[in-house]
Formats: structure tokens, sequence, C-alpha cells
């Protein structure tokens, strides 16, 4: 850090401790993730938080760690909840929906039509892919095999489509 601008010092060593957060969730090491990115926390005052927030609910989430990943949606929408983008918001929403304790099969599905319509009309194919996984694997949990399996086809699709579009470039 002695190499770059005092004033740059937060948004780098955000951008530091987020990005290892990445490479240990990418490696499904969620509990290293989350110790990096509640460290690029401290740092948000240049960067927008709902990457950040996003990050810890997923790693909270995917730990069975209901408590803490709802704090964090708090928190996200404590802050200008005017202010959060469409994106970020209906992934709030998605947590919202499926960490609720009177969640329905009706709610389950309303989310999903939702994000993943959303998603596809912004051709986020990697929230999509992430999203169709996370509710291909919810409703595998209530017996939905039917819902589970497009979901999964889905993301299969996208995945192909990539790989397929990389191939030709």
């Amino acid at each position: 850090m002695d190499y770059l601008p005092k004033e740059e010092h937060k948004k780098y060593r955000f951008a530091i401790n987020n990005n290892l957060g990445n490479c240990f969730e990418f490696q499904g090491k969620y509990l290293e993730a989350v110790n990096y990115y509640i460290e690029a926390t401290k740092y948000l005052t240049y960067q927008d938080p709902n990457n950040a927030i996003l990050n810890l609910i997923r790693c909270y989430y995917t730990l069975g760690d209901f408590s803490n990943a709802k704090k964090w949606i708090q928190k996200a929408r404590s802050n200008d909840s005017g202010m959060i983008p469409e994106k970020f918001d209906i992934q709030y929403k998605v947590f919202e929906t499926i960490m609720a304790d009177n969640l329905t099969v009706e709610c389950m599905i309303d989310i999903q039509k939702l994000s993943i319509d959303y998603f596809l009309s912004m051709n986020d194919w990697m929230l999509t892919a992430y999203y169709s996984k996370l509710f291909a694997s919810l409703y595998e949990s209530n017996n939905l095999y039917k819902q589970a399996n497009s979901m999964y086809k889905l993301a299969l699709q996208i995945r192909n489509e990539n790989i397929q579009g990389k191939n030709e470039e």
C-alpha cells in the first residue's frame, strides 16, 4: 500500500478482501470467504455495499446460518432502500423469501419466476445459472422434482451456451 495514494487505500483494501473472499467462496470454503467479506465491509466507503452484502448473505445461506444471513439482509435494507438497484433488490427478495419461516411452495414459485425472468431479461447468465441451481435444490428438498428438473435444465442450457459462445470466439 505504500506505493498507492493514501486516499485510495480503502478502495484497494475493499477490492483485495472482496476478491479473496470470492476465491475462497468458489473453492467452497465458505467460512474463510465470510472472514474476507466481513473484512471488506470495513472499507465500504468507496464501494456500493450491495455486492459485499450479497456475498455474505450467499455464504451464510450456503452454510445454513440463516440468522446471520437475515442480519445482513436487514443491514442492506437499512441503507437507503430506495437507492438499491433492482438487480440487488430482487436478490434480497429471493433470500428473504426462501428463508421465511412461513415459506410456501407458491411463494417459492413466485419468487423463482420473478427473479429468473428478470435475470434472463437482463441477459445476466451468471445470476440466472446461480439462482436456477438454488431453486432446483429448494424444489428437490420439497419433492418437487419436475420444477427442480426445469431449473437444472435452464442452468445447464446457460452453461452450454456460454461454453459454445466462448469456443466460437
